[in-house]
């Protein structure tokens, strides 16, 4: 328990392209159609590891500083925040933390036509998943993140991480066989505030 609080009270109210309500229309997968998967890809500053094999290294993981459920749902209001725009209340956890992860992170799909409007309450689900020492994101199941949301102008993603700043995609990402795939760390983000300088292995968050 008291590492599951160390944890939690590292997080940081992030703020991503406007607003900050935190209600987002969700909609269980489960026995429920799968709309789209993300194939999602980036780098954290803070456990890079250049030269080494993997991009991150896993020390949280190692030292058993994970919790075993999601961890963006915290007592609120969180440090004078309300709801902060991260605020996800699922239930998710996991018995244990595979080997190979870096933290917890949460992806969030919204739906504009361009990345102006994609405010918050542009936002259409959210899922925690699991960030992995090559950069990978996936499912607390170890698959690629699903969601049963359709969407009718375009998708952006938002990642948030509880120590490094939100990131959005650019610009709507393209549907290819149903699957989207974004790998940040070639990418610009929309906020150029929030653009580290280029790494070895290409940007970070």
């Amino acid at each position: 328990m008291k590492k599951a609080l160390f944890y939690l009270i590292l997080l940081l109210p992030f703020i991503v392209h406007g607003g900050n309500s935190s209600e987002v229309k969700q909609q269980q997968v489960g026995n429920e159609r799968i709309s789209f998967t993300l194939d999602l890809t980036l780098i954290l500053e803070g456990p890079y590891t250049p030269g080494k094999e993997t991009l991150m290294h896993t020390a949280l993981h190692d030292n058993n500083l994970l919790p075993h459920s999601q961890p963006f749902n915290p007592h609120l209001p969180y440090h004078g925040n309300v709801i902060p725009v991260w605020y996800y209340p699922g239930n998710e956890s996991v018995a244990y933390i595979p080997v190979g992860v870096v933290d917890w992170v949460l992806v969030e799909v919204r739906d504009a036509s361009q990345g102006d409007f994609a405010y918050t309450n542009s936002a259409r689900a959210r899922k925690p998943g699991f960030l992995l020492n090559t950069g990978k994101i996936t499912g607390i199941d170890g698959e690629l993140l699903s969601f049963g949301v359709d969407i009718e102008f375009g998708l952006f993603v938002v990642v948030y991480h509880r120590n490094h700043l939100s990131v959005m995609t650019p610009q709507p990402l393209e549907n290819v066989n149903g699957s989207y795939t974004w790998e940040a760390r070639f990418i610009s983000k929309f906020i150029p505030k929030q653009v580290k300088q280029p790494l070895t292995a290409g940007k970070s968050l």
